[in-house]
């Protein structure tokens, strides 16, 4: 995706990935190992740019994958277990990869629990959130 790289060395040369970290390769690996069809846009997004807060975007990227059971209720946790879950916004939606749906990128709204694909691949997600 020729114009979601060009977007992201844009923002990188605007300052605007300045809070992210890279993801060390043994993180990475060990996240491959774990989940083998993770989509390589999300490991290359790791690999290159990092992991943290994304501040004018308002999103928290984390340098690996939570568990539902992590971010909420056991009760909720049930229904969202093929969630894979990759960011949140900070303010009560969390972002993951519907992994019963090819990894789908989803929304989870934390005040209904509801959950809505927002687009089938990483960087598409990405790509409209920076844009």
């Amino acid at each position: 995706m020729e114009n979601f790289e060009a977007l992201m060395r844009k923002k990188k040369d605007e300052h605007f990935l300045d809070g992210l970290v890279v993801v060390e390769e043994a993180v990475l690996r060990a996240i491959q190992a774990a989940f083998q069809d993770v989509p390589e846009d999300y490991l290359a997004f790791l690999r290159t740019f990092g992991a943290g807060e994304i501040d004018d975007a308002g999103i928290m990227l984390y340098g690996g994958f939570l568990e539902a059971d992590e971010i909420f209720d056991a009760g909720s946790a049930i229904a969202l277990r093929d969630i894979r879950f990759f960011g949140d916004d900070m303010q009560g939606r969390c972002f993951g990869f519907d992994v019963s749906d090819n990894w789908a990128v989803v929304e989870v709204d934390s005040s209904d629990m509801s959950v809505r694909k927002l687009c089938d691949k990483f960087s598409y997600f990405l790509y409209g959130l920076l844009s």
